[in-house]
């Protein structure tokens, strides 16, 4: 299976994306935070990192993860109803419903080809 198709390299570019995001967030965050808070953010941001490993080999790990992700983020959006949280969403739940989609389009390829 050659690994130059499009379906390919869009998930994953698009986990490196989301990932980056995260660690923009999280550094935005470090201003005036105590030392809790940090670990618990650094925690988040290596779980995201080792789902982006894990997910470059197993497809269905990625588009699990990236879709249940999506639904929190729509989830606490819809019921906290805040600005932030929506726009929160755009950023986020958008990117990692597209991610996790494309994750299951590149393994049924891979399946059928």
């Amino acid at each position: 299976m050659k690994k130059d198709h499009i379906l390919f390299w869009i998930p994953r570019l698009g986990s490196i994306f989301f990932v980056i995001l995260a660690l923009f967030g999280f550094f935005e965050q470090l201003i005036g935070s105590t030392l809790s808070e940090i670990i618990i953010g650094l925690v988040i941001i290596i779980v995201f990192i080792l789902v982006l490993i894990f997910s470059w080999k197993y497809e269905p790990v990625g588009s699990v993860f990236f879709i249940i992700l999506s639904l929190y983020y729509f989830y606490s959006s819809y019921v906290l109803s805040h600005f932030f949280l929506i726009s929160r969403f755009f950023y986020f739940g958008i990117i990692s419903i597209i991610t996790g989609i494309f994750f299951i389009i590149d393994e049924l390829y891979r399946k059928s080809a």
